[in-house]
């Protein structure tokens, strides 16, 4: 949903606008040196006694990539030639082509030979109303129902879950339709994951306190751009695209979020960075690139919840924008986006320093294991395989999304859930 901003952590909704950039990847980084083979070649083939030099390629792959794959950016792909005819139809048609090629199981390649460049800025829209539609309907296909079977059979779970707690809650064997779907809701908005707090710590702080919180996060800003520039020079942001929110930040229950065009930062990252700048750098990448890049206003677990909840007796949808509905999207749309945008930011994530301390944002694993049982946990369970196994071959496609973070994926869901990936 677009009436939030998507947070890091414990608070989180939906980002839809999205920040464009100058180009700085392209088609080599896909097609040549983004293959896994040539990376371990090269960096294994200068680990000799100049290992520093492979150390170095392996720390700022990603950049070399984009250096390369800018040279060799005169040749257009077949995947940019078909985003480029994709992008020009309107929605119906669109979909319509889509479906055409996965049919044809050619869908998968397009996708996943689109030039990195293009898959982060020139068609990052397009790439997501894709892979949505991709994942939604390999979901499908591994359940083997159809969307509507699918729906049914989330909304039978989600009606006996509800009859049993109404049962429990009334001491009544035959609860009335009202009780059930009171118990319902009761059940949607009883989550832990994201915790606003009663009280804000900004809000008791003197003017003076605030201030010097301010002259830290500015100091926090300039050591995380430094640090940035030696060790990721291909991430190219500046200080406009950072913004001390202190007390909004706090509010959500987050350490940050974004509108899709900036990040807002509070206490959390500040004290993060004073350990340690890197400490930092995956959650600007989180926000700044995960949750843009998956978000399209879309969400397969969300759109399977309101499919199977219109079919449960005496429930009605609530209005978009009301706290009802915000309280339906935290427990089922929030999921695949964060997700999503903690797989982005594997490559930068250090949940140790040098000298031992523990990143206090917390790390990818972490909020995995936090995330994927309670995702899991609002699902019918002969869904969860399907649901799982679709979210991850949607990953498995996107050029945006590394090997390493796919496995991460593969053995946390493994590891958490039912699913067996």
């Amino acid at each position: 949903m677009g009436s939030k901003a998507t947070a890091r952590t414990s608070s989180a909704a939906g980002a839809q606008t999205v920040a464009k950039r100058p180009s700085v990847v392209g088609d080599l980084a896909q097609d040549v040196m983004g293959n896994q083979a040539v990376q371990t070649l090269v960096a294994t083939s200068m680990l000799g006694p100049a290992g520093a030099v492979g150390v170095g390629v392996a720390n700022n792959w990603d950049a070399i990539k984009e250096g390369a794959s800018n040279w060799w950016d005169s040749a257009n792909s077949q995947s940019d030639e078909w985003f480029a005819l994709y992008k020009s139809k309107n929605n119906q048609d669109r979909l319509q082509m889509a479906r055409d090629e996965y049919d044809q199981n050619k869908l998968d390649d397009i996708v996943r030979d689109l030039p990195l460049h293009q898959a982060k800025e020139q068609y990052q829209d397009e790439l997501g109303e894709v892979l949505d539609r991709y994942q939604e309907w390999e979901m499908t296909r591994l359940s083997g129902k159809t969307p509507a079977q699918n729906a049914q059979t989330q909304g039978d779970f989600m009606h006996q879950e509800a009859l049993v707690a109404a049962q429990e809650s009334t001491g009544q064997d035959n609860p009335t339709a009202q009780q059930i779907e009171d118990a319902h809701e009761e059940s949607v908005a009883d989550q832990d994951y994201i915790t606003e707090p009663e009280t804000l710590e900004w809000d008791a702080m003197t003017q003076t306190e605030r201030d010097s919180w301010t002259a830290r996060g500015n100091a926090a800003f300039d050591s995380v751009l430094a640090e940035m520039a030696t060790t990721h020079p291909e991430l190219r942001y500046t200080r406009a695209d950072l913004v001390l929110a202190f007390r909004q930040v706090e509010a959500y229950g987050a350490v940050a979020y974004t509108d899709g065009t900036q990040c807002f930062v509070g206490m959390d990252f500040v004290i993060a960075t004073e350990l340690d700048p890197a400490f930092a750098i995956s959650t600007i990448v989180h926000e700044m690139e995960g949750h843009p890049e998956f978000d399209s206003g879309y969400s397969v677990t969300m759109d399977l919840y309101d499919a199977g909840a219109a079919r449960m007796p005496g429930y009605t949808q609530p209005a978009d924008g009301s706290p009802e509905r915000d309280e339906e999207w935290n427990r089922y749309g929030y999921f695949e986006s964060e997700i999503g945008a903690l797989l982005r930011e594997i490559p930068y994530d250090k949940p140790q320093n040098e000298m031992g301390a523990d990143n206090p944002m917390g790390t990818t694993g972490d909020l995995l294991e936090m995330l994927l049982p309670n995702m899991v946990a609002g699902i019918a369970p002969e869904l969860v395989q399907p649901l799982m196994e679709g979210l991850k071959n949607r990953f498995g496609i996107d050029p945006r999304i590394t090997d390493a973070a796919l496995a991460v994926f593969v053995a946390e869901v493994n590891r958490l859930t039912p699913a067996t990936l």
